[in-house]
């Protein structure tokens, strides 16, 4: 009757990647909760704490995003895609002035450098 009572968790410690990783493919599977962690061994519990944590971490990043103000009688445009090399891929579509693409591209890789 209730087959969620016969569904065996993992109880081993999991990194803070591995945890981050179920959540990762648990919201690219298209699956509820309940049956993801079914499928993954895992506690519906656990997934929902680690969500909400990793959320949560988002949320207060120092992520400070690059804002380019756009002439709205600008010609000349160029259009741009910067695509991440992850697996959890992120396109970022960008028109930008001719005249302003190359300093445009110098930032980026200063930017992309700090980071590393």
């Amino acid at each position: 009757m209730n087959e969620h009572k016969n569904v065996r968790y993992s109880n081993r410690n999991l990194s803070a990647e591995e945890k981050r990783n179920y959540c990762v493919a648990w919201k690219k599977s298209g699956m509820n909760q309940f049956d993801f962690c079914k499928a993954n061994g895992i506690s519906k519990s656990a997934l929902y704490q680690w969500s909400k944590q990793f959320e949560k971490e988002a949320s207060q990043s120092d992520f400070s995003p690059l804002v380019m103000p756009v002439k709205a009688s600008a010609t000349n445009m160029k259009q741009i895609t910067i695509t991440s090399g992850s697996d959890d891929a992120v396109q970022l579509k960008i028109s930008i002035p001719e005249d302003r693409l190359i300093s445009f591209i110098k930032e980026m890789c200063n930017a992309t450098s700090a980071i590393r």
